[in-house]
């Protein structure tokens, strides 16, 4: 067949106002003269000779029955898709194999794999297999950036795509040309969750979407690590896909300090987190002042006051990601993606006290 093939959609059902009788299922032979039931159709008296005691066809059974055939035709017109129904499955002893409902859950279907089906997919019934949209991960992001050129309430977030869900495993869909403006000044979509935003900690932003259209929202993620889809009971009304997108450092006002990000890697302003250090066993050094607890790697730079050796670890025992910097004088070295394998924690240790190390941060992945 070919496309151009397509016959004219029904708008409404045959008879839609016209008369029609409610088509039994049952024979209705010996119950009521000539009427038609789904089990016999016309029975043999409406075929018979009126002279002979024939009845003729009735016009609301004729009625009857192109309304609900053509009821269906219009409802499938109008790209209707149908839930589970019990009684039906029970009637026609289950659906057939490769047959497919639409979920309670509104964006899924089902497909069923088996013959003679009569369990409830939307219950944990067997032989369904859910069918839904993906676009990917969630929070996964294209050419995402966000720039802070002078610590203030307001930044806005650019990607050119990013994929946003309902749930981990649930519904996604994707925002293109994405460009929001988030404000710490205010609550709500486009602003903070609820509360106001955290002095020297952390915000979380996440790309939120729905009915009421695309925002962004941010959290406060300074005691807690913030969930890739956000997990809190503020969503604003009309919003229910979301991804986080970003998790940025605030100052003691509760602004936006000043940095860059790239994707999901954020540069910043140096920031120390170990100076004058003298131990020669391993000893861990707090970063919760420098990245959040979603940082997943750091970069930076570790220093020396004289010719010994700078070790850094992500454990205490130092075996984990071990990084030796040898100076034979007062040195600086860099370090870039390095793993952490606790959050905000790494470990030092020096290879002889008669010179001080220093480590600062420059930026983190999430």
């Amino acid at each position: 067949m070919l496309l151009s093939s397509l016959p004219s959609k029904l708008t409404i059902p045959f008879a839609y106002s016209g008369t029609k009788n409610t088509i039994p299922t049952a024979s209705q032979i010996g119950i009521t003269p000539g009427a038609a039931s789904l089990t016999d159709g016309f029975p043999p008296l409406t075929a018979t000779p009126l002279t002979a005691g024939g009845v003729p066809p009735s016009v609301g059974d004729m009625n009857g029955i192109l309304y609900e055939v053509s009821a269906w035709a219009n409802w499938s017109s109008a790209g209707g898709t149908v839930q589970y129904d019990s009684t039906f499955s029970t009637a026609v002893s289950g659906y057939p194999k490769n047959a497919l409902l639409a979920s309670t859950t509104v964006g899924q279907l089902w497909l069923n794999t088996v013959d003679g089906n009569t369990a409830n997919p939307d219950s944990g019934g067997a032989g369904w297999v859910l069918i839904k949209p993906a676009y990917g991960v969630i929070g996964q992001v294209r050419n995402a950036k966000m720039s802070v050129t002078t610590a203030g309430t307001s930044a806005t977030f650019t990607a050119d795509e990013i994929v946003v869900g309902t749930s981990l495993g649930g519904l996604q869909t994707m925002l293109a040309s994405y460009s929001q403006t988030i404000s710490l000044a205010t609550t709500g979509a486009g602003g903070m969750d609820t509360g106001s935003a955290p002095t020297s900690g952390y915000v979380a932003l996440y790309a939120i979407y729905g009915s009421a259209g695309t925002s962004i929202l941010a959290v406060n993620a300074t005691s807690a690590a913030a969930p890739t889809v956000y997990g809190g009971s503020n969503l604003p009304t009309g919003y229910t896909y979301s991804a986080l997108i970003s998790v940025w450092p605030t100052n003691g006002s509760g602004q936006f300090v000043v940095g860059y990000q790239r994707d999901r890697s954020v540069i910043l302003t140096n920031t120390s987190v170990l100076t004058g250090g003298t131990a020669t066993t391993w000893t861990s050094v707090s970063l919760a002042g420098a990245v959040p607890l979603n940082a997943i790697s750091i970069a930076g730079s570790g220093s020396t006051g004289g010719p010994v050796s700078l070790l850094i670890a992500t454990n205490s025992a130092g075996t984990l990601n071990l990084r030796v910097f040898n100076a034979t004088a007062a040195e600086q070295s860099n370090f870039d993606r390095y793993i952490l394998a606790t959050p905000q924690t790494i470990y030092y240790q020096v290879s002889s006290a008669s010179y001080s190390a220093g480590i600062n941060i420059t930026g983190y992945d999430f």
